[in-house]
Protein backbone atom coordinates (compact mmCIF):
# COMPACT_ATOMS: atom_id res chain seq x y z
CA UNK A 1 0.00 0.00 0.00
CA UNK A 2 2.93 2.35 0.70
CA UNK A 3 4.10 1.92 -2.91
CA UNK A 4 0.71 3.20 -4.18
CA UNK A 5 1.08 6.32 -2.02
CA UNK A 6 4.62 6.97 -3.31
CA UNK A 7 3.38 6.82 -6.92
CA UNK A 8 0.61 9.33 -6.13
CA UNK A 9 3.00 11.70 -4.38
CA UNK A 10 5.60 11.51 -7.18
CA UNK A 11 2.95 12.28 -9.80
CA UNK A 12 1.64 15.24 -7.75
CA UNK A 13 5.12 16.71 -7.40
CA UNK A 14 5.77 16.24 -11.12
CA UNK A 15 2.59 18.24 -11.79
CA UNK A 16 3.81 20.95 -9.42
CA UNK A 17 0.74 20.65 -7.20
CA UNK A 18 0.67 21.13 -3.48
CA UNK A 19 -1.63 19.22 -1.12
CA UNK A 20 -3.61 22.43 -0.58
CA UNK A 21 -4.17 22.90 -4.34
CA UNK A 22 -5.05 19.24 -4.82
CA UNK A 23 -7.54 19.39 -1.92
CA UNK A 24 -9.17 22.45 -3.50
CA UNK A 25 -9.56 20.79 -6.91
CA UNK A 26 -10.70 17.35 -5.66
CA UNK A 27 -12.72 18.58 -2.63
CA UNK A 28 -10.92 15.96 -0.54
CA UNK A 29 -9.64 16.99 2.90
CA UNK A 30 -5.89 17.47 3.08
CA UNK A 31 -5.44 14.89 5.84
CA UNK A 32 -6.97 12.20 3.62
CA UNK A 33 -4.72 13.17 0.69
CA UNK A 34 -1.72 12.90 2.97
CA UNK A 35 -2.97 9.53 4.27
CA UNK A 36 -3.11 8.27 0.68
CA UNK A 37 0.50 9.32 0.03
CA UNK A 38 1.70 7.69 3.26
CA UNK A 39 -0.30 4.52 2.70
CA UNK A 40 -2.18 5.02 5.93
CA UNK A 41 -5.56 3.89 4.60
CA UNK A 42 -6.98 3.27 8.04
CA UNK A 43 -7.63 7.01 8.33
CA UNK A 44 -10.60 6.75 5.97
CA UNK A 45 -14.06 6.21 7.50
CA UNK A 46 -15.00 3.53 4.96
CA UNK A 47 -13.84 1.44 1.99
CA UNK A 48 -16.09 3.27 -0.45
CA UNK A 49 -14.75 6.68 0.59
CA UNK A 50 -11.16 5.41 0.33
CA UNK A 51 -11.58 4.09 -3.21
CA UNK A 52 -13.35 7.27 -4.32
CA UNK A 53 -10.55 9.41 -2.97
CA UNK A 54 -7.91 7.20 -4.59
CA UNK A 55 -9.70 7.45 -7.93
CA UNK A 56 -9.98 11.31 -7.81
CA UNK A 57 -6.35 11.73 -6.66
CA UNK A 58 -4.99 9.55 -9.48
CA UNK A 59 -7.14 11.20 -12.13
CA UNK A 60 -6.17 14.69 -10.97
CA UNK A 61 -2.40 13.98 -11.16
CA UNK A 62 -2.69 12.25 -14.56
CA UNK A 63 -2.56 8.60 -13.49
CA UNK A 64 -4.87 5.77 -14.57
CA UNK A 65 -6.86 4.95 -11.41
CA UNK A 66 -7.91 1.42 -12.43
CA UNK A 67 -4.51 -0.32 -12.06
CA UNK A 68 -4.04 1.41 -8.70
CA UNK A 69 -7.46 0.25 -7.50
CA UNK A 70 -6.76 -3.29 -8.70
CA UNK A 71 -3.42 -3.36 -6.86
CA UNK A 72 -5.09 -1.97 -3.75
CA UNK A 73 -7.88 -4.53 -3.87
CA UNK A 74 -5.49 -7.46 -4.37
CA UNK A 75 -3.17 -6.28 -1.60
CA UNK A 76 -6.07 -5.78 0.78
CA UNK A 77 -7.54 -9.24 0.06
CA UNK A 78 -4.13 -10.90 0.57
CA UNK A 79 -3.66 -9.12 3.88
CA UNK A 80 -7.07 -10.18 5.09
CA UNK A 81 -6.37 -13.84 4.18
CA UNK A 82 -3.10 -13.75 6.11
CA UNK A 83 -4.82 -12.29 9.12
CA UNK A 84 -7.54 -14.89 8.95
CA UNK A 85 -5.05 -17.76 8.75
CA UNK A 86 -3.11 -16.38 11.70
CA UNK A 87 -6.22 -15.92 13.80
CA UNK A 88 -7.86 -19.27 12.93
CA UNK A 89 -7.17 -21.75 15.70
CA UNK A 90 -6.11 -25.25 14.77
CA UNK A 91 -8.78 -27.71 15.80
CA UNK A 92 -7.56 -30.93 17.24
CA UNK A 93 -9.56 -34.08 16.79
CA UNK A 94 -10.88 -35.29 20.04
CA UNK A 95 -10.38 -38.93 20.64
CA UNK A 96 -13.54 -40.96 20.60
CA UNK A 97 -14.55 -41.93 24.11
CA UNK A 98 -14.03 -45.58 24.95
CA UNK A 99 -17.70 -46.07 25.78
CA UNK A 100 -18.71 -44.75 22.36
CA UNK A 101 -16.27 -47.11 20.66
CA UNK A 102 -17.69 -50.05 22.56
CA UNK A 103 -21.27 -49.09 21.72
CA UNK A 104 -20.38 -48.66 18.05
CA UNK A 105 -18.81 -52.11 17.88
CA UNK A 106 -21.85 -53.59 19.64
CA UNK A 107 -24.22 -51.99 17.15
CA UNK A 108 -22.15 -53.34 14.27
CA UNK A 109 -22.31 -56.86 15.68
CA UNK A 110 -26.09 -56.57 16.18
CA UNK A 111 -26.62 -55.31 12.62
CA UNK A 112 -24.51 -58.15 11.21
CA UNK A 113 -26.58 -60.67 13.17
CA UNK A 114 -29.84 -59.19 11.89
CA UNK A 115 -28.56 -59.22 8.31
CA UNK A 116 -27.58 -62.88 8.60
CA UNK A 117 -31.01 -63.75 10.03
CA UNK A 118 -32.74 -61.86 7.20
CA UNK A 119 -30.69 -63.73 4.56
CA UNK A 120 -31.50 -67.06 6.22
CA UNK A 121 -35.26 -66.32 6.21
CA UNK A 122 -35.13 -65.38 2.51
CA UNK A 123 -33.31 -68.63 1.69
CA UNK A 124 -35.91 -70.70 3.55
CA UNK A 125 -38.76 -68.91 1.77
CA UNK A 126 -37.13 -69.53 -1.61
CA UNK A 127 -36.68 -73.25 -0.89
CA UNK A 128 -40.31 -73.58 0.28
CA UNK A 129 -41.77 -71.82 -2.76
CA UNK A 130 -39.61 -73.88 -5.11
CA UNK A 131 -40.81 -77.13 -3.47
CA UNK A 132 -44.46 -76.06 -3.85
CA UNK A 133 -43.99 -75.23 -7.53
CA UNK A 134 -42.25 -78.56 -8.24
CA UNK A 135 -45.02 -80.53 -6.53
CA UNK A 136 -47.67 -78.60 -8.48
CA UNK A 137 -45.95 -79.31 -11.82
CA UNK A 138 -45.45 -83.04 -11.20
CA UNK A 139 -47.77 -85.28 -13.29
CA UNK A 140 -50.70 -86.96 -11.60
CA UNK A 141 -50.69 -90.66 -10.91
CA UNK A 142 -51.07 -92.70 -14.08
CA UNK A 143 -52.42 -95.80 -12.40
CA UNK A 144 -55.69 -96.87 -14.09
CA UNK A 145 -58.76 -96.61 -11.88
CA UNK A 146 -59.98 -99.90 -10.50
CA UNK A 147 -63.07 -101.31 -12.12
CA UNK A 148 -65.92 -102.36 -9.93
CA UNK A 149 -67.60 -105.68 -10.50
CA UNK A 150 -69.54 -105.84 -13.75
CA UNK A 151 -68.20 -102.38 -14.70
CA UNK A 152 -66.84 -102.02 -18.20
CA UNK A 153 -64.34 -99.46 -19.42
CA UNK A 154 -65.70 -96.43 -21.18
CA UNK A 155 -68.93 -96.49 -19.17
CA UNK A 156 -70.18 -99.43 -21.26
CA UNK A 157 -73.00 -101.52 -19.96
CA UNK A 158 -73.37 -105.21 -20.74
CA UNK A 159 -75.95 -104.29 -23.35
CA UNK A 160 -73.32 -102.15 -25.12
CA UNK A 161 -70.83 -105.01 -25.58
CA UNK A 162 -70.30 -106.14 -29.16
CA UNK A 163 -71.84 -109.51 -30.05
CA UNK A 164 -69.47 -112.49 -30.29
CA UNK A 165 -68.36 -113.59 -33.72
CA UNK A 166 -71.02 -115.60 -35.49
CA UNK A 167 -73.88 -114.24 -33.46
CA UNK A 168 -76.13 -111.55 -34.97
CA UNK A 169 -76.32 -108.32 -33.09
CA UNK A 170 -79.64 -107.25 -31.72
CA UNK A 171 -81.33 -105.03 -34.22
CA UNK A 172 -82.79 -101.84 -32.91
CA UNK A 173 -86.47 -101.52 -33.36
CA UNK A 174 -87.32 -98.69 -35.73
CA UNK A 175 -88.99 -95.74 -34.14
CA UNK A 176 -92.56 -95.08 -35.01
CA UNK A 177 -92.71 -92.50 -37.74
CA UNK A 178 -95.69 -90.27 -37.50
CA UNK A 179 -97.62 -90.46 -40.72
CA UNK A 180 -98.27 -87.10 -42.27
CA UNK A 181 -101.71 -86.43 -43.60
CA UNK A 182 -101.75 -85.73 -47.34
CA UNK A 183 -102.25 -82.12 -48.32
CA UNK A 184 -105.56 -81.01 -49.74
CA UNK A 185 -105.60 -80.41 -53.48
CA UNK A 186 -108.23 -79.12 -55.90
CA UNK A 187 -108.63 -80.10 -59.55
CA UNK A 188 -110.73 -78.03 -62.01
CA UNK A 189 -112.60 -79.15 -65.13
CA UNK A 190 -115.02 -77.42 -67.49
CA UNK A 191 -118.70 -78.35 -67.58
CA UNK A 192 -121.60 -76.98 -69.61
CA UNK A 193 -122.17 -73.38 -68.58
CA UNK A 194 -119.48 -73.39 -65.91
CA UNK A 195 -116.76 -75.28 -64.05
CA UNK A 196 -116.42 -78.17 -61.59
CA UNK A 197 -113.85 -78.27 -58.78
CA UNK A 198 -113.00 -81.63 -57.21
CA UNK A 199 -111.52 -81.45 -53.72
CA UNK A 200 -109.24 -84.29 -52.48
CA UNK A 201 -107.91 -85.05 -48.96
CA UNK A 202 -110.52 -83.05 -47.07
CA UNK A 203 -113.15 -84.12 -44.50
CA UNK A 204 -115.83 -81.65 -45.63
CA UNK A 205 -116.44 -78.59 -47.73
CA UNK A 206 -116.43 -75.04 -46.36
CA UNK A 207 -117.09 -72.30 -48.89
CA UNK A 208 -116.87 -68.53 -48.27
CA UNK A 209 -118.42 -65.97 -50.61
CA UNK A 210 -117.81 -62.21 -50.79
CA UNK A 211 -119.19 -59.66 -53.27
CA UNK A 212 -117.82 -56.43 -54.72
CA UNK A 213 -121.13 -55.49 -56.44
CA UNK A 214 -124.75 -56.66 -56.82
CA UNK A 215 -125.07 -60.36 -57.73
CA UNK A 216 -127.91 -62.91 -57.82
CA UNK A 217 -126.96 -66.35 -56.39
CA UNK A 218 -128.74 -69.73 -56.11
CA UNK A 219 -127.01 -72.33 -53.86
CA UNK A 220 -127.53 -76.08 -53.27
CA UNK A 221 -125.72 -78.18 -50.61
CA UNK A 222 -125.71 -81.98 -50.78
CA UNK A 223 -128.58 -81.96 -53.26
CA UNK A 224 -130.88 -79.50 -51.42
CA UNK A 225 -131.39 -75.85 -52.19
CA UNK A 226 -129.74 -73.67 -49.53
CA UNK A 227 -130.85 -70.22 -50.66
CA UNK A 228 -131.59 -67.92 -53.60
CA UNK A 229 -130.66 -64.33 -52.89
CA UNK A 230 -129.37 -61.10 -54.44
CA UNK A 231 -126.29 -59.81 -52.62
CA UNK A 232 -124.93 -56.25 -52.57
CA UNK A 233 -121.36 -54.93 -52.56
CA UNK A 234 -119.58 -55.83 -49.30
CA UNK A 235 -121.89 -58.79 -48.45
CA UNK A 236 -120.44 -62.11 -47.35
CA UNK A 237 -121.82 -65.64 -46.92
CA UNK A 238 -120.47 -69.03 -45.78
CA UNK A 239 -121.74 -72.55 -46.54
CA UNK A 240 -120.79 -76.03 -45.35
CA UNK A 241 -121.48 -79.44 -46.96
CA UNK A 242 -120.40 -83.03 -46.58
CA UNK A 243 -120.21 -83.97 -50.26
CA UNK A 244 -121.23 -81.30 -52.75
CA UNK A 245 -122.08 -77.59 -53.18
CA UNK A 246 -123.50 -76.12 -56.38
CA UNK A 247 -123.81 -72.37 -57.24
CA UNK A 248 -125.48 -70.43 -60.02
CA UNK A 249 -124.12 -66.86 -60.21
CA UNK A 250 -125.85 -64.05 -62.10
CA UNK A 251 -122.64 -61.93 -62.29
CA UNK A 252 -119.63 -64.16 -61.59
CA UNK A 253 -117.08 -61.36 -62.13
CA UNK A 254 -118.02 -59.66 -58.81
CA UNK A 255 -117.69 -62.88 -56.73
CA UNK A 256 -114.71 -64.05 -54.63
CA UNK A 257 -115.00 -67.76 -53.78
CA UNK A 258 -112.82 -69.64 -51.22
CA UNK A 259 -112.91 -73.43 -50.68
CA UNK A 260 -111.43 -74.73 -47.40
CA UNK A 261 -109.25 -71.61 -47.21
CA UNK A 262 -108.02 -71.74 -50.82
CA UNK A 263 -109.25 -69.05 -53.24
CA UNK A 264 -110.70 -70.30 -56.53
CA UNK A 265 -110.01 -68.40 -59.76
CA UNK A 266 -113.31 -67.54 -61.47
CA UNK A 267 -113.69 -66.14 -64.99
CA UNK A 268 -113.59 -62.35 -65.29
CA UNK A 269 -115.94 -62.21 -68.27
CA UNK A 270 -119.51 -63.28 -68.89
CA UNK A 271 -122.50 -63.11 -66.58
CA UNK A 272 -124.45 -66.26 -65.58
CA UNK A 273 -122.08 -69.01 -64.45
CA UNK A 274 -122.35 -72.42 -62.75
CA UNK A 275 -119.84 -73.62 -60.18
CA UNK A 276 -119.87 -77.15 -58.75
CA UNK A 277 -117.64 -78.17 -55.80
CA UNK A 278 -117.40 -81.91 -55.14
CA UNK A 279 -115.57 -83.76 -52.34
CA UNK A 280 -113.75 -86.94 -53.53
CA UNK A 281 -111.27 -89.53 -52.30
CA UNK A 282 -107.92 -90.41 -53.81
CA UNK A 283 -107.91 -93.64 -55.91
Amino acid sequence: MHEIGQELKQAREEQGLTLEALSSSTLIAKKYLKALEEGDFDQFPGEVYLKGALRKYATEVGLDPEPLLTRYTGTEAQAENQDTEQQKPVEKKKPMPEAVVKNYNTVRRINKGRLAMFVLVLALLFVGVRAILISADSPASTEPPSLEDNELPGDQTPDDQPAPDGEPADEEEPEDVEEQEPEMRIEAENIQGGERFTVYNADSLVVDLSFSDRCWVRAHTDGSQEFEHTFSAGDERSLRAENEIRFRFGAVTVVTLTVNGETIDLPQTGSTYTVEIVLAEED
